[in-house]
């Protein structure tokens, strides 16, 4: 089990250049990627994407490559009639709207043209092999993370799984205790309403029968158990079991909540509330798992 929260850095040296990697994870229902690159070396998306598509399921990716000369490399020239040129335009539009600014640097450095290299080119090829040392070494890091931080949430997940396994157990052995209060309580109110009329068994038989239709739960402690079994054989994958556990947390809370809506015994009902909230705490897990 894995969170979909991390952080990874890598560099990677190659001749004339350096490339830095950044990446940071949060949660996200699918996978989504924004990572800064330099814009004039198009063929990084590519390997961006499948490195990081090869390791990660689920999460929101945010980071950056940056690319830099190594000493005695030719140097880019910074274009200081386009960077001032947007700056005092940016300066006009803020003063219009009665915004103080500042300028941004890394930002403005990585407008197209602002750049100029000097004369000498970065071969292609080379460029691909020291991006994809990088990016690994910073996926390795970031998977260190996620995983460290997967294994303390199972931790959780299991005593929230022992828990429940103890709450449906108690739900499943309280209900024919109910039925049977429900007879008591019926021979008591018969009593009390006509002293000297007999109780008829077979009336009262009848009745339970009636209160037992409309109350049973088999089906739903049936369900649970079997969910609750399904839950734990998640807990303890090594592959990415957010979305199965997403639909299963669902699924466990239909059940919880109609076992809830047929029962008018005191006892039930107070057990059915607290695996709700033992099942809103994994839920709130479940938001961070991969």
């Amino acid at each position: 089990m894995k969170s979909m929260t991390g952080y990874g850095r890598g560099e990677a040296s190659i001749e004339d250049f350096s490339i830095i990697v950044e990446l940071s994870t949060v949660n996200r229902k699918g996978l989504d990627m924004r990572v800064n690159y330099p814009r004039e070396y198009l063929a990084l998306e590519g390997i961006i994407r499948k490195k990081i598509g090869a390791v990660l399921a689920r999460g929101m990716v945010t980071g950056s490559l940056s690319i830099s000369l190594n000493s005695g490399a030719s140097k880019a020239k910074i274009n200081k009639e386009l960077i001032l040129s947007y700056i005092d335009q940016l300066k006009e539009i803020h003063q219009e709207i009665g915004m103080d600014f500042t300028p941004d640097t890394v930002r403005l450095m990585s407008i197209p043209g602002v750049l100029e290299d000097s004369g000498k080119s970065f071969d292609e090829a080379k460029l691909i092999v020291c991006a994809s040392e990088a990016l690994d070494k910073a996926l390795i890091q970031l998977l260190e993370n996620r995983t460290r931080e997967g294994a303390e949430m199972k931790v959780d997940l299991v005593k929230r799984y022992e828990l429940m396994h103890d709450l449906q157990q108690e739900i499943e052995s309280t209900y024919p205790q109910a039925l049977e209060e429900y007879r008591e309580r019926l021979s008591e109110r018969i009593k009390e309403a006509a002293l000297d009329v007999d109780i008829d068994e077979n009336r009262i038989a009848q009745e339970l029968i009636i209160y037992s239709d409309r109350s049973d739960i088999t089906e739903e402690v049936v369900r649970l158990q079997a969910h609750l079994k399904q839950f734990k054989k998640l807990i303890d994958k090594t592959e990415p079991v957010g979305r199965e556990m997403d639909f299963l947390m669902q699924e466990m809370g239909r059940e919880v909540n109609t076992t809830g809506s047929k029962s008018s015994h005191a006892s039930l009902s107070a057990l059915v509330v607290r695996f709700k909230a033992e099942l809103e705490k994994c839920r709130e897990q479940m938001a961070n798992v991969e």
